[in-house]
């Protein structure tokens, strides 16, 4: 009886709606029949009364309102529940209300995290998970962050997501158990649904209602799904994360920046950024003088050193090393370096005699070609997988000397830079010039028997010789 009196109340209100909101504590007002009535005992019997008319589909409720239904809506709601939703389809529904809506920073929303560092030049991409599903389709980067809902089955004890978070490298978000948002989410899937396969015009003005209802049914998932990750509780790196922001973007930026120093402690090898344009001063630049401008000091130094290694490794097993396997290596974790810093190491490396260069099996050297035709080999694409580098065996110091002895010997000068190929280049230009005035004393031998021929002879052969190693 008493159910049947909260009825009545509901249609009588049911249409002045904007003078008199349909929630419990009004509802409880308007059936208090004395004033000295017990309000919280009356409420708890209002609010037993009405989830009764709710399971018979005599009243809706949306969020904290409730509503009378016609015999009418009664139908289309009895249609509406029989709807099949799975819980992988609402938690396709939460992840886009997460990561397309709730996440208002644009680049998070587009799953990349500006790191801090060199004002945003280093940009991360991360997986977008909820309950395990990936968002959007199947994601392999180095990070990701993981939402758990209270739907999820997966375990959600402190030392399984302490695991988790470290071994997965994920940013771990556990929602408190509130599945208000799923339920709106469900009821308004079931709504869609119904309306995308019933488009005929009978009872249009109640399904236009619908049609309102399902805005509101999404706006109220947003808005308790937004309230359930400002309260989320989030593991990083194996521990308990202490944040203090409560907007969601800024939690998640918080969270991703720790996991980004975790994941990426090499990044930290990049000391200064380069460009393309510092590749090609490094090019131009003598090592001697580079040396005395930097101070004795190189720039990024630990990340040189780390590339060298991994490509002296390969020449060790007898493997030259792509430009593309060095970027698949130094571009990700534990790196994370961008393009620009790669080929940056890479043109310093060769500059500094470290390694040799070959496209298509033919040898790369400043002295067969220009800096710039240097800089296509290491900056463009077309060349990504046809540039081979191997360790380069150092010129002992001894030998680099019998060279300058020769130079000072042989042509009375000496090289003005200890680079290996500058002496190299050096010599090269004054034994081709001695060749030269050889084969111009040759021909006056073809006018007179001049005595010294074979002597003559036999430099043109050996500087050529020396020429053409």
């Amino acid at each position: 009886v008493f159910a049947v009196d909260v009825l009545k109340v509901l249609f009588m209100i049911k249409y002045v709606d904007k003078v008199v909101v349909a929630n419990s504590n009004n509802i409880t007002s308007l059936m208090a029949s004395n004033i000295d009535d017990d309000r919280i005992a009356l409420k708890e019997k209002v609010e037993n009364a009405l989830k009764v008319l709710v399971r018979q589909n005599l009243v809706q409720r949306n969020g904290d309102i409730y509503v009378f239904l016609t015999d009418e809506e009664q139908e289309i709601n009895r249609e509406i529940e029989s709807q099949s939703v799975e819980m992988a389809e609402i938690i396709n529904k939460a992840s886009e209300l997460i990561f397309q809506d709730i996440i208002t920073d644009k680049d998070l929303a587009n799953g990349k995290y500006k790191y801090y560092k060199f004002n945003g030049r280093y940009a991360f991409n991360y997986n977008q998970i909820v309950d395990e599903r990936p968002f959007k389709s199947i994601q392999k980067y180095d990070i990701g962050v993981h939402v758990i809902t209270p739907a999820s089955d997966c375990g959600t004890d402190e030392i399984t997501l302490r695991m988790k978070s470290g071994e997965g490298k994920e940013v771990l978000a556990l929602l408190p158990n509130d599945r208000a948002f799923i339920d709106e989410i469900r009821r308004y899937l079931k709504i869609e649904k119904y309306l995308r396969l019933n488009t005929t015009d009978r009872f249009a003005e109640i399904k236009e209602a619908k049609r309102i209802e399902m805005r509101e049914r999404n706006n109220n998932a947003k808005l308790y799904l937004t309230e359930s990750l400002k309260d989320a509780v989030i593991y990083v790196n194996g521990d308990r994360a202490q944040i203090s922001a409560k907007d969601v973007s800024a939690r998640i930026s918080e969270a991703l920046g720790r996991l980004v120093k975790t994941v990426y402690h090499k990044l930290d090898y990049i000391d200064a950024a380069m460009g393309e344009d510092d590749i090609r001063k490094v090019l131009k630049t003598s090592n001697q003088i580079t040396l005395n401008l930097e101070g004795g000091t190189e720039p990024n130094i630990h990340a040189l050193d780390d590339v060298l290694r991994y490509i002296a490794g390969n020449s060790r097993m007898h493997v030259k090393t792509s430009m593309k396997s060095i970027k698949d290596r130094f571009m990700k974790a534990p790196y994370g370096f961008v393009e620009d810093d790669v080929q940056w190491l890479v043109a310093k490396l060769f500059k500094r005699g470290d390694v040799s260069f070959s496209v298509n099996g033919v040898g790369i050297t400043m002295m067969n070609k220009d800096v710039e035709e240097i800089i296509n080999y290491i900056t463009k694409k077309a060349f990504v997988e046809k540039l081979m580098m191997e360790e380069r065996v150092r010129v002992q110091d001894k030998d680099k000397k019998v060279v300058r002895d020769v130079l000072k010997e042989l042509f009375h000068t000496s090289s003005p830079s200890d680079d290996e190929d500058a002496v190299m280049n050096y010599f090269i230009s004054f034994a081709n010039k001695l060749i030269t005035e050889l084969r111009v004393m040759k021909k006056d031998y073809d006018r007179a028997k001049y005595p010294g021929l074979k002597v003559i002879e036999e430099g043109i052969r050996i500087m050529s010789d020396i020429v053409h190693i």
